[in-house]
């Protein structure tokens, strides 16, 4: 540790938080995304339903357009050739468009719930009577022949089946509708919980990742003080150090050399007695002691002291 603060301790936390914060935005994507997602399927199955719809409402008036073209085929002989090519064409739309809705064409991308398909079935017999009565008059007219069967056929189902086709279309609305009704629920429950995540991440994640941070940022504030605190210190040290250094460079005491004073044998008798001993004792008579002996005794020591002194030498 350092001043009370573990080194890794700003490592380590600063790797959980970040772990924190992957952890929030992964989440918060997450949630864009299956919105998206959502949407984007959404707008699919609308457009579905739209082209649904639409082709739903032209089969209405391409049948009242059949029954116009039967009408002028039977009771005009102008264009001629022109009635029965249009309508033949618009017997062709209005078959492909039929099966398309029933699911027989697979460029329509949809699925017809129960009730549509029963309205379907009831709609199958005037439909099929229009349209082979429809082929019917088509080939007697290029064949210069005209049964008014076929006519009455095609006008006496077509009330029945705009009737229907009309329900069908009623049908499809709503199921858009209703699809439309869960899509806004569904976007509400999504609204509604990524709120509630967004305020948990804001509670167990932001907000504690917010207090490390700054709990962080304090202590290593407070590290950095006492790094400068010690760092001051330090600096004082080597400071009075360096006095110190040079305070004994000053005073440089070179010390004395040992030298001998005075030398004697185990009998106590002087082999040597210096200048320097006789200077520092102050010894008076011109010829040195013989002895320690006498020297001791000259100097004012008891007798008994001295003897038990060389004994113990």
């Amino acid at each position: 540790q350092y001043f009370g603060v573990s080194k890794h301790m700003p490592k380590l936390k600063f790797k959980k938080l970040g772990l924190f914060y992957l952890i929030a935005l992964g989440t918060i994507a997450a949630m864009i995304l299956l919105s998206q997602l959502l949407i984007q399927t959404s707008i699919n199955r609308q457009q579905d339903d739209a082209r649904v719809i639409n082709v739903a409402g032209r089969q209405r008036m391409l049948s009242q357009k059949i029954s116009k073209l039967a009408l002028k085929l039977a009771y005009s002989t102008e264009n001629k050739t022109e009635n029965i090519e249009e309508l033949e064409k618009a017997v062709a739309l209005w078959n492909n468009s039929n099966d398309g809705l029933l699911r027989k064409d697979s460029s329509f991308e949809h699925t017809n719930s129960v009730q549509i398909q029963n309205l379907f079935n009831k709609l199958a017999p005037h439909f099929n009577t229009i349209y082979n009565s429809s082929y019917q008059m088509i080939a007697e007219a290029r064949m210069g022949l005209s049964d008014p069967k076929n006519l009455q056929s095609i006008l006496n189902n077509e009330k029945d089946f705009l009737r229907i086709m009309d329900s069908i279309v009623s049908q499809y609305e709503q199921e858009a509708n209703a699809k439309v009704q869960e899509l806004k629920k569904t976007e509400l429950y999504l609204f509604i919980i990524s709120m509630l995540i967004i305020l948990a991440e804001l509670i167990f994640i932001f907000r504690p990742l917010a207090n490390n941070i700054s709990a962080t940022v304090q202590e290593l504030v407070i590290s950095e003080e006492e790094s400068k605190k010690m760092s001051n210190e330090l600096s004082k040290l080597y400071d009075e150090l360096g006095k110190s250094y040079q305070d004994l460079e000053a005073v440089n005491i070179q010390p004395a050399s040992p030298s001998l004073f005075a030398s004697f044998n185990h009998l106590g008798q002087f082999q040597l007695f210096s200048k320097k001993l006789t200077e520092l004792m102050e010894y008076e008579e011109e010829t040195p002691p013989e002895d320690f002996q006498s020297l001791l005794i000259k100097s004012g020591y008891r007798i008994d002291f001295v003897h038990g002194l060389i004994e113990i030498l």
